[in-house]
């Protein structure tokens, strides 16, 4: 009798191991559940939603909810038929993600209702993740979007490029969202296995994660000390961002591009803004040249680095006929727009939205002309994006 049990007990595992190599080769064939993260490359948070409570009020709402799709994204979930929708996907780190802005209020949903008024079968969704630079956005794309192909790309890049020499854990998993450990225990397999993909997936379907965090600290720059930096100092720094960062920042951005168009998707870079510079604050009437801008540098320098990284962007734009949106130089220094000295408060999102419209239509037009349900193709098809 055991000789018999153990019998059946080895073709119960016997037929156990098979029925489950049956079911990884037709998951590897055919995802039954549609476009599904896979592995540990990139963290995506996948159906989790975060709430903050900011208690500071002023240029934020007192209560944010971020919520993230079944693909880990802002925004609605795909389309079934995602190949026959005009498909648009924000990539960038926390100024495009808008942690602190409610989804209908957040530039990419803005951006989005703005089109949609012109386009037909318009989707958009905001895949900006914090910390995020050009090094996780070569990761983004050749894990997960060149997988699904949207028609277009927006890259907001450069503020996460400065002084940065390699990949950080930054640009590997998403800032703020914590993963419970069976779901990190899953992960670990997800990248070999289908089954394990699957389950890890469904896990994250019915277990969605809630996440509390504490208010975003909004600036008041008029709390912030003076900062002088000497001549010699600031040409240091100049000097070493030209010599060790900025050609591997053009590499970056050339690569990027390159993956695109390897995979037929259109790209638009987006050069990054900040309120510490030249001039003086409209609201304030602090100088924005020698505010101390996070304890590293003053307003001037800080701005003139971050601008070679803008400089390199317009450049390669103009290089490889990518049309670049000079965000940078376009979105006013005023501290109505800005709830820190880089972020976007409500309004801020809403005149960053205006101005990558007014740029995006007439290119959107020309580019997906079978979309436009306007009157007026033909007029604004002749514009130069």
């Amino acid at each position: 009798m055991l000789r018999e049990l153990g019998k059946n007990t080895i073709l119960f595992f016997l037929g156990l191991l098979v029925a489950l190599a049956m079911v990884e080769v037709v998951l590897r064939i055919y995802n039954p559940l549609g476009f599904t993260m896979r592995g540990n490359k990139i963290l995506l948070p996948v159906n989790r939603t975060q709430i903050i409570h900011n208690l500071q009020g002023g240029r934020l709402d007192e209560l944010v909810i971020n919520k993230k799709n079944s693909i880990g994204f802002r925004g609605e979930g795909p389309p079934a038929d995602f190949k026959a929708w005009l498909t648009i996907v924000t990539v960038g780190g926390s100024t495009t993600e808008c942690l602190a802005i409610n989804e209908e209020k957040s530039w990419p949903h803005l951006v989005q209702e703005k089109l949609k008024t012109h386009f037909s079968k318009l989707w958009l969704n905001n895949a900006g993740l914090g910390g995020h630079s050009t090094f996780g956005h070569i990761i983004l794309m050749q894990d997960f979007l060149i997988k699904i192909k949207p028609k277009l790309v927006l890259f907001l890049v450069g503020i996460n490029d400065v002084g940065r020499s390699d990949i950080s854990n930054s640009d590997r998993n998403l800032w703020g969202f914590g993963f419970q450990k069976f779901e990190t225990a899953l992960m670990v397999g997800a990248n070999h296995s289908g089954v394990i993909s699957t389950l890890l997936n469904l896990y994250r379907f019915y277990f969605p994660a809630y996440t509390k965090l504490s208010e975003i600290d909004e600036i008041d720059i008029r709390t912030l000390k003076p900062k002088e930096i000497a001549a010699a100092k600031e040409e240091a720094i100049i000097a070493k961002d030209r010599q060790n960062y900025l050609p591997d920042y053009r590499l970056r951005l050339e690569k990027l591009i390159d993956l695109a168009r390897q995979n037929r998707i259109d790209s638009v870079l987006i050069t990054q803004p900040a309120l510490y510079g030249k001039g003086v604050d409209d609201i304030t009437g602090v100088r924005l040249d020698n505010i101390d801008v996070y304890g590293a540098t003053n307003g001037q320098t800080g701005w003139r680095e971050l601008e070679l990284y803008n400089e390199v962007t317009r450049q390669v734009g103009k290089e490889r006929d990518v049309l670049v949106i000079d965000l940078a130089r376009e979105l006013p220094k005023s501290s109505l727009y800005y709830y820190d000295l880089v972020h976007y408060s409500n309004e801020g999102c809403a005149k960053v939205s205006e101005i990558i419209f007014s740029h995006l239509l007439p290119y959107m037009v020309k580019k997906y002309p079978n979309y436009y349900r306007g009157t007026e193709r033909a007029s604004i098809s002749e514009r130069k994006p």
